[in-house]
């Protein structure tokens, strides 16, 4: 039992971001099933249900892959506190941390599934990052939560940030969170502008890896 929990029960996400130390215990799916089916854990007809359904071996290696990311977040927070403690300056990576940047527009779904792609590619966390300047519409209230819940769906983090400056409050955000790399969209401009959002996070930016979306095609 953890801290009046009982054995079984499922507990929410935000719960294991406030331990402070977790141990893993770690047996493979196929011993895991040796031993359920050696051992009378489980009665003959529970066990019989239960291979079909939550002991199916594929479920049970997701289960362990999971135990094995959450124990890595783990060490990954407790990393960037003590960083931050500490004032260190050199990125002491364990893993790397891509944020994609997207404006309060309709239609980026595709931008949040591809940038969610190539952050498990690179085994790395992955947060979409949305900077409110001012009031929005229902409908952008409507986008942004669908592109929050998508996000999620996919294993990121949705971060609503507020300030004047998109790209201030952006900057600040990668230095505080570490991100070893920052998505953003695709230029409306053919020049480079000084002062636009896009020149000014490279501008205020150093030691991060910095992507450019080419530009979309229209959908009619």
């Amino acid at each position: 039992m953890l801290g009046g929990i009982a054995p079984g029960a499922l507990i929410d996400d935000s719960a294991l971001e406030a331990i402070d130390e977790l141990e893993l215990v770690d047996i493979t799916p196929a011993d895991l099933l040796e031993r359920l089916r050696e051992k009378p854990v489980l009665r003959p007809a529970e066990l019989a249900v239960a291979l079909q359904r939550e002991l199916r071996l594929t479920v049970l290696e997701a289960l362990r892959e999971s135990a094995f990311r959450v124990i890595a977040d783990n060490a990954d927070r407790q990393l960037v506190g003590f960083m931050r403690e500490s004032g260190a300056q050199v990125p002491w990576e364990v893993r790397g941390r891509i944020v994609l940047a997207v404006p309060v527009a309709r239609g980026l779904e595709n931008r949040i599934r591809r940038a969610a792609a190539y952050a498990q590619i690179q085994d790395a966390k992955f947060s979409v990052v949305s900077v409110r300047t001012r009031t929005q519409s229902d409908e952008q209230k409507e986008w942004m939560g669908g592109y929050a819940a998508l996000t999620h769906q996919l294993g990121g983090e949705f971060v609503h940030l507020h300030g004047r400056s998109v790209a201030r409050a952006l900057v600040d955000y990668v230095h505080e969170s570490l991100a070893t790399e920052v998505i953003l969209g695709h230029r409306r401009r053919n020049r480079w502008m000084p002062g636009d959002t896009t020149s000014e996070v490279i501008r205020r930016l150093s030691g991060v890896d910095v992507h450019i979306l080419r530009s979309e095609a229209a959908v009619h």
